[in-house]
């Protein structure tokens, strides 16, 4: 107990040299938020963690596990301001392991924190709890050592949202496409701060450990710092903003990559709750790893390409947004696919749909000639690729085991303001498709692919 008081003293000592050191003005404000008296002080509860009858017998994974408990249950409380300092003791004759200093006034309440500590619950520490009576800067620790602390990367800190996309996949593609799973492409997620990828070129560097599983398949993770910038599996290099792809590699094979929800709900200003939104914004993308094997002529265009615009799902729209006549030729189009998706009988389905047909095709004769006739190839590709994206996150946020939203709510979270032709018309297209021929999955998730207007008259003659 002698010791305990010493200890104190010393704490109290240094604490007073601090705040005599400090010539700053008064902060009442700060004074308020710490919970300090006239005196700058406050109460606590020192923690005096020592060695517990249980120690010497505990080893192995038993161990590291309680201890896996004991350092999660340390941050915790601080996260929660209930724990101002904590840390452990070097070796001394007294059996002291560790000491806490809870942001608590009572010996009474910090028991009722003690006791949640997975180490003591084992016997591995017993504790000596006493009030104590010093600054309350003590408050600021937690906050200051963050800043003092370097990041690390553990793919345990993102497994629950990562696990959470994959297994929305794995829904998409047994219970709604029906079509099975295929080898896993390199995954490459991120958040702020870290890289979590199954890639070995962009987690060159960081140790293998086991993770988050793709239809049932383990998959062996690298997580690692990515100082703002992430080296893709292609080896290209994007900062670490906002996005979600699909791209293929000559030599790795396919690799998708996508931002954490967190960078998608501050970039966007969204609540956190709408975070299932992104869900259906990852099955669109990693719905194209499937797909775009299925068209073996988009490199060859992408060679060929010669226009201003660049080559890509929006390359349509890009090219013939100032025309007039063009857009509004592509407005009625897309207007009377919703009109047949949500028809009242397969039979109006189909009539409008033929309707439609006939005026995309009508729209291409038109406009898709001489040089610009290579757009009537890629607008039934990206129709094909944008739409069934479109689909499969309508699809799932309508699912009860999905989303749960209602027909339209789905519709409506997918469709957002239409600001993307391809998308736009694309969910429209496949809304009729799947009403019409349940079975297009087979026909869209194979090689080769087949392009949307294609697919749309084999529906209407289904």
């Amino acid at each position: 107990m002698r010791s305990i008081r010493l200890l104190c003293l010393v704490l109290s000592l240094f604490a007073a040299i601090a705040v005599a050191a400090d010539d700053r003005a008064f902060d009442p404000e700060l004074a308020k938020r710490l919970g300090a008296d006239e005196r700058g002080m406050r109460m606590y509860v020192l923690c005096i963690l020592k060695t517990g009858p249980k120690d010497a017998e505990i080893k192995g994974d038993e161990r590291t596990k309680i201890f896996d408990g004991h350092f999660a249950n340390i941050k915790r409380l601080a996260d929660e301001g209930k724990l101002a300092v904590a840390g452990p003791f070097g070796k001394n004759d007294k059996s002291y392991r560790g000491l806490y200093i809870f942001n608590v006034a009572t010996v009474e309440e910090a028991e009722k924190l003690v006791v949640l500590d997975p180490a003591l619950q084992a016997g591995v520490f017993v504790a000596d709890l006493t009030p104590w009576y010093g600054t309350a800067a003590m408050m600021t620790v937690a906050e200051t050592h963050r800043k003092l602390e370097p990041p690390t990367c553990d793919i345990a800190n993102a497994a629950p949202w990562i696990q959470k996309w994959l297994d929305a996949w794995e829904l998409a593609a047994n219970d709604i496409l029906h079509i099975g799973k295929a080898p896993a492409p390199d995954l490459v997620f991120f958040d702020k701060q870290c890289v979590y990828t199954t890639s070995m070129v962009t987690g060159e560097g960081a140790p293998e450990t086991s993770g988050p599983s793709l239809m049932g398949t383990p998959l062996k993770w690298r997580a690692k710092l990515h100082g703002g910038t992430i080296t893709m599996p292609d080896r290209t290099t994007r900062p670490a903003g906002l996005m979600s792809y699909a791209s293929g590699d000559k030599k790795t094979g396919p690799f998708f990559v996508m931002s954490a929800p967190e960078i998608w709900v501050e970039t966007l200003h969204t609540p956190l709750d709408e975070a299932k939104n992104y869900t259906g914004v990852f099955l669109h993308e990693f719905a194209h790893v499937r797909q775009v094997s299925g068209f073996p002529m988009m490199g060859p265009l992408e060679d060929a390409w010669k226009f201003k615009d660049s080559f890509d799902d929006d390359m349509v729209q890009s090219h013939f947004k100032s025309n007039e006549e063009y857009v509004k030729a592509y407005n009625a189009e897309t207007d009377l696919l919703y009109r047949a998706a949500a028809a009242e009988s397969k039979e109006e389905t189909r009539k409008l749909a033929a309707e439609a047909l006939k005026m995309i095709r009508a729209r291409q004769g038109r406009w898709f000639t001489g040089d610009e006739a290579v757009f009537s190839q890629l607008d039934s590709m990206w129709l094909s690729l944008e739409g069934s994206g479109q689909w499969i996150g309508y699809a799932w946020l309508t699912n009860p085991k999905g989303g749960g939203m209602t027909t339209e709510q789905g519709k409506a979270k997918m469709r957002g303001r239409g600001k993307w032709w391809s998308q736009e018309e694309g969910l429209g297209l496949f809304l009729v498709i799947d009403r019409l021929m349940a079975e297009w999955p087979s026909l869209v998730f194979h090689q080769p692919s087949i392009g949307a207007v294609e697919l749309l008259e084999r529906a209407i003659h289904s």
